[in-house]
């Protein structure tokens, strides 16, 4: 434990600060380590005690020791199924241990997921778990389809195809391997608990983290849009035909100044409709 979470500690994953608080809360004393190495959609390295150690996924295990016993991979496999998430750890090319991490899926998730489907939005799980544990999390979110054990750049070239078929793509992340997909996406929505990374590479940061917001953004960007396009509609007629009585005469100068000043209060009324 003192191995794995002295690692962690230099890790902005989630997973790695529960590592972290775990070990905090039961007293464990944490070990210097040097040559830390974040491995993106992997794990992290380093070194403690002149033991090399790591902690990540499949690949980082696949890439670091011999293999696990039968055993242990049946295990692992329906931790997975039972939509947790596994980690591996080891030292010296050695596997010494797993780890297995849940987390309740927001309560408003299907909610949300079902209200884009009915507004005709698809959509997509995008993760780098493993396959079990990706497939659980979207049939109880009730997501369109699922891709698992997707690296970064794999999520910013799912993006990158979207939107060069047409399609105009919005994702909600909050980990450091979610940032360069939500800086390729027409619209990227940050947790306001996740990392800082991926809040500096969304346009929105959803602050208290609710998925509902999403639906309230989209809600309010159609109804700034609609008001928009009422401003410019009355403004122009508004405009064109106090020009044209004042061009003609029918106008004065005076009449001409209080009818530009009404037309400007009209926008502006119609604008703070938004505030509602």
């Amino acid at each position: 434990m003192a191995y794995v979470a002295s690692l962690e500690r230099y890790s902005e994953h989630p997973l790695g600060r529960a590592v972290v608080k775990s070990a905090e809360d039961a007293g464990v004393a944490l070990i210097e380590a040097g040559d830390i190495e974040i491995l993106k959609g992997q794990g992290i390295t380093g070194l403690m005690d002149g033991h090399r150690v790591f902690a990540g996924n499949r690949r980082l295990l696949e890439a670091e020791a011999a293999g696990i016993d039968d055993w242990i991979e049946t295990r692992a496999a329906d931790l997975e199924k039972a939509g947790r998430t596994v980690a591996f750890f080891g030292w010296d090319g050695e596997f010494h241990g797993l780890m297995a991490f849940g987390d309740r899926i927001k309560s408003d998730a299907a909610e949300v997921l079902d209200s884009f489907k009915q507004r005709g939005v698809a959509t997509m799980i995008v993760s780098g778990d493993a396959k079990d544990t990706t497939a659980w999390v979207a049939e109880a979110a009730g997501a369109g389809s699922f891709i698992a054990e997707a690296l970064p750049a794999d999520k910013t070239g799912i993006i990158e195809r979207l939107q060069a078929e047409g399609k105009v793509v919005a994702m909600v992340g909050d980990g450091v391997n979610d940032a360069p997909a939500l800086a390729q996406a027409d619209l990227g929505f940050a947790l306001g608990t996740g990392t800082d990374i991926a809040m500096r590479a969304a346009a929105v940061v959803l602050m208290n983290s609710s998925l509902g917001k999403t639906l309230e953004f989209f809600d309010l960007s159609k109804k700034t849009w609609r008001i928009v396009r009422q401003n410019l509609f009355w403004a122009f007629l508004y405009n064109t035909l106090s020009i044209s009585l004042a061009v003609t005469g029918f106008l004065n100068p005076i009449y001409a100044a209080v009818a530009m000043l009404l037309s400007s209060l009209s926008v502006i009324g119609n604008s703070m409709r938004l505030s509602r």
